[in-house]
């Protein structure tokens, strides 16, 4: 697991400017950086030593710097199978996914199980191959520059210390503000693009400026297992490691049933947990203490101190030079920073909800649609709730489902279950929320039929292809990659996608991995809510001083919104703000403070 930055402009006599970028992604890679130049750009790698350790995995990777060069961050867990079928030799993965890419055998990355993002630069015939995995586990970042040139880094962070163009886009800006995504093709900056996951990208320079296209890779068809086969095949190859592997433990379904399977291979593995003490309704600790002595785990817990933030909020900023929406960014980044010193590769739990549809707003929408419910449950809910206005004070979820049934299933209803404020956003600045919400809707009824053919329903076709990837999968990459831990995530696997029938998944109760859970601790103790990694984001805000970065964002003439005319309501009730609103707009202070 590693950081990594390309340009196609030789920065030797900049280097200055390049270490500054380099440093940006040191946390990612602390075990080893180095740069390489030439008249063919500038490569720069931070490595986590975990597979292939020393010099087979050194990077950046080429046989012949006259030729061509790789930088790659990811694992390949089966790269030994694969250099067999290709009939090379597997020193590392690294070296492996060269050969492929060296050889044009592009349709072989199909075969790859594990998480990837690379840069490949041929020199001889001047091109770029980049690359990002199916379910985008791995980020990757592109900058078209005035003068022709192109760069792409790990983060945003990298990319801005290069080209210090600091133009918003406004589209995306409002995005995020109405519902805390930042989508794939675009980044908060007008120049800085995010490569969309599963892209296969080859690049030419045409008249003067680097064109991308599609390199089309057939999905490799594999053999029909049954579930239990598929998790334990996906749990067993992502212990592949030169280095131990631990494992992130909620007290939840999910990670409890990897930590289950991961025992089998690794007795004795080691657990973590986090403790939140002073908040026991939103605290799954106790179920995962229990969980991990049923299976023989060495098990860790790490408290978390709420006051703790803000410090965390700065240093995710900082290293990534993008704004998040999930406050489970700041736990999660506490727990890795522990654990560090300890493990550098743990397995978590993340995608189990999107596959095997864990979350209630599934259940709400299946109601929604109805036509049994459809015209009685909207009258009665009008007449509870009526509109969701923004300065409605402090929204339950309750609130939110019954708001959400006056609505038509649209993907206003879904961000409104999710914490969004589209209404907030485009009553407060109507200037420029408009393209923002159209952008959405068609961005909303792409995701619908790219996943009809399994019968997905919308929420959860929307949550595969944009909150997944754009939300929670960068939540657990940025916290832990902060601190020099790779997380990986064995059900966002291909075995377990090919073999899970989604069309028979209708709820959110994930009873296929709770009958496979019992079938493996069959004295298991399970939360009867689903809790995670929960913050009180109120209590979050408070403590934290957050409301006071508010208060900026919406009211100091030096504020990136201030020119864009917020309205006066939301600024005379600011303090009404449902806390989740509250923290976006914190937290885009926080990007202005370091960024802008």
């Amino acid at each position: 697991m590693c950081g990594l930055i390309y340009s196609t402009s030789d920065f030797s006599s900049k280097p200055a400017i390049w270490e500054e970028a380099l440093r940006v992604v040191e946390c990612r890679g602390p075990d080893n950086q180095n740069s390489k130049f030439s008249k063919h750009g500038s490569f720069g790698h931070s490595r986590l030593e975990i597979i292939g350790l020393g010099a087979p995995g050194k990077q950046p990777f080429s046989l012949d710097f006259d030729v061509d060069c790789l930088i790659y961050n990811g694992e390949i867990y089966n790269y030994q199978e694969i250099a067999a079928n290709l009939g090379i030799k597997s020193e590392s993965d690294t070296s492996v996914l060269y050969q492929i890419l060296n050889k044009k055998n592009y349709q072989f990355l199909s075969q790859i199980r594990g998480m990837y993002a690379f840069i490949y630069v041929n020199f001889k015939e001047n091109y770029i191959v980049s690359g990002r995995d199916k379910f985008g586990i791995k980020p990757l970042y592109f900058m078209n520059s005035g003068d022709g040139e192109i760069s792409f880094a790990s983060v945003p962070a990298a990319l801005m210390k290069i080209d210090a163009t600091r133009k918003l886009n406004l589209v995306a800006l409002m995005g995020f503000i109405a519902s805390g995504l930042l989508h794939a093709g675009s980044s908060i900056l007008e120049n800085i693009y995010k490569i969309s996951p599963g892209s296969i990208l080859l690049w030419k320079k045409i008249n003067g400026r680097w064109e991308d296209e599609d390199i089309l890779i057939e999905p490799r068809v594999l053999p029909r297992v049954d579930l239990k086969s598929a998790l334990s095949n996906s749990v067993k190859s992502h212990l592949t490691s030169d280095v131990p592997v631990g494992v992130l433990m909620s007290g939840g379904i999910d990670s409890t049933l990897i930590a289950a399977i991961a025992s089998k291979y690794q007795p004795n593995i080691d657990t973590y947990c986090l403790i939140n003490p002073d908040y026991p309704s939103i605290d799954e600790s106790s179920f995962a203490k229990r969980n991990a002595e049923l299976i023989g785990a060495n098990h860790t817990e790490v408290r978390f101190n709420i006051r703790d933030a803000k410090n965390t909020i700065i240093k995710l900023i900082e290293s990534t030079g993008e704004p998040f929406s999930d406050a489970a960014y700041i736990p999660l980044s506490i727990l890795c920073q522990s654990i560090s010193g300890k493990h550098k590769v743990v397995l978590a739990g993340e995608g189990a909800d999107e596959i095997f549809g864990g979350y209630k707003r599934y259940q709400v929408e299946k109601y929604g649609q109805s036509k049994i419910y459809n015209v009685l449950i909207k009258k009665i809910a009008s007449k509870i709730v009526g509109e969701n206005y923004y300065l409605q004070n402090y929204p339950t979820q309750k609130n939110r489902a019954i708001s959400f049934l006056v609505e038509n299933v649209s993907f206003v209803a879904h961000s409104k279950l999710l914490f969004g404020e589209w209404q907030a956003t485009m009553k407060a600045f109507p200037q420029i929320t408009q393209k923002a919400y159209e952008k959405e809707l068609n961005i909303w009824n792409l995701n619908k039929l790219a996943l009809k053919s399994k019968g997905i329903n919308e929420f959860r076709a929307y949550d595969i292809r944009e909150w997944l990837p754009n939300v929670f999968l960068e939540k657990s990459d940025r916290a832990s990659m902060l601190n020099g831990v790779e997380v990986r995530v064995p059900f966002l696997d291909e075995m377990i996608w090919q073999n899970v029938d989604q069309s028979t998944i209708r709820n959110s109760k994930k009873q296929l991995l709770r009958r496979e859970l019992i079938n493996l601790i069959p004295n298991v103790s399970l939360p009867e809510k689903k809790m995670g990694l929960s913050v009180a984001i109120s209590e979050l805000n408070q403590k934290n001083g957050l409301m006071e970065d508010v208060n900026f964002i919406l009211k100091s003439k030096e504020s990136i919104l201030h020119d864009y005319k917020v309205d006066s309501e939301l600024i005379d009730k600011r303090s009404q703000l449902s806390p989740e609103f509250a923290f976006r707009l914190a937290i885009l202070a926080h990007w202005q403070y370091c960024w802008s």
